[in-house]
């Protein structure tokens, strides 16, 4: 992981290194190339260039100008059907979890406060189902399925300016905090016999964690033409909510590039990192949760009008490390696939 994190911060220091723009490129297109001569056309920026629009699946450096408002609409659908030692996927029939998917349908709406500063609210609304078994291999197995779906626990932040690309910044920088507030239910039981070990499903299952857990976000972005390339940073820090329940400390770093085509699309690529570490539930570590994940995910903009754009993406998985206890034949469910769908509304 820190290999990896590190490269994802070498490649934030070449966006503030050897890529400021050149006096040519800020001046853009000279008539005839006489600009000294008296009565000569003023150099003019190339304002026809199209503008490709922000990352999918992360977040960027950027901060609103006052009284922007942006309202957004996400989809992320996973489905998981492979256990997994690590990196290993594991055959054969084991006890507990083998099979989930998950929607997550997101609201969200984002506001420039001030200059330098704005806020945005994430409100999601969770459908999960899991499969588990008992009894593997006995004459006695038997598989039993669950569901869950409704309000999930609604994050709040806000984010500061450091550098901004607009005011002659080489790239825009940005800090945030914020906290994820128990708004989610999660009093959601288990049924017997996984009873017998504890008696609520952890928060993994659950649609919150009865916590309150705060956040910390640097990201940075850097406009160069048809071109951005987008760095962010996060870290949540799980707190222990009700039955005992913690959602593990988070940690994802992110690195995207995109590439306006045309006034009506984008292309995108964005390399994703997400480490969790293990969930508690009763109060004692759920051994087969968390690990390292890492994601490519390809993505495509359809920017349909100047305040209307509709974006998809597919996160490919190419790295995973996950953790098991291959001493109790615990193992983690690990990603088949994932969608990401997006929405998003310029409001003035």
């Amino acid at each position: 992981m820190h290999k990896l994190f590190g490269t994802l911060l070498a490649a934030l220091c070449l966006l503030a290194t050897g890529m400021a723009p050149t006096e040519a490129m800020a001046q853009g297109p000279v008539l005839n190339g006489e600009a000294d001569k008296p009565g000569a056309i003023s150099p003019q920026p190339d304002t026809a260039i199209p503008k490709p629009i922000g990352p999918l699946n992360m977040s960027t450096g950027t901060v609103f100008k006052p009284g922007k408002a942006v309202a957004s609409f996400k989809a992320i659908l996973m489905d998981k059907e492979d256990l997994y030692d690590g990196g290993d996927k594991k055959s054969g029939k084991y006890n507990g979890k083998f099979e989930r998917t998950q929607g997550t349908y997101q609201a969200s709406v984002r506001y420039g406060v001030a200059d330098g500063f704005d806020m945005r609210v994430m409100v999601p609304y969770r459908d999960s189902f899991v499969r588990r078994r008992s009894g593997a291999g006995g004459r006695r197995e038997k598989s039993y399925t669950e569901t869950n779906m409704g309000l999930g626990d609604v994050v709040a932040m806000g984010r500061y300016a450091l550098w901004s690309q607009r005011a002659g910044n080489p790239l825009s920088v940005a800090v945030g905090a914020g906290v994820k507030m128990p708004t989610g239910d999660c009093d959601k039981k288990n049924r017997a016999p996984f009873s017998n070990t504890r008696e609520y499903m952890g928060p993994g299952f659950q649609l919150g964690t009865g916590s309150w857990d705060p956040k910390l976000e640097l990201g940075a972005t850097r406009m160069m033409g048809r071109n951005r390339l987008d760095f962010h940073t996060m870290y949540t820090w799980g707190r222990e909510g009700e039955h005992g329940l913690r959602k593990g400390d988070q940690f994802k770093a992110d690195l995207g590039w995109a590439y306006a085509l045309n006034d009506l699309f984008d292309v995108e690529m964005e390399l994703n990192l997400l480490n969790q570490n293990r969930n508690e539930n009763g109060g004692k570590y759920v051994s087969n949760s968390g690990g390292r994940t890492v994601y490519l995910t390809p993505g495509v903009h359809l920017k349909l009008t100047d305040s209307f754009s509709a974006s998809a993406g597919l996160p490919y998985v190419i790295h995973r490390d996950l953790n098991s206890d291959d001493s109790k034949q615990q193992y983690a469910v690990g990603e088949d696939y994932r969608m990401v769908l997006k929405l998003a509304w310029k409001l003035n």
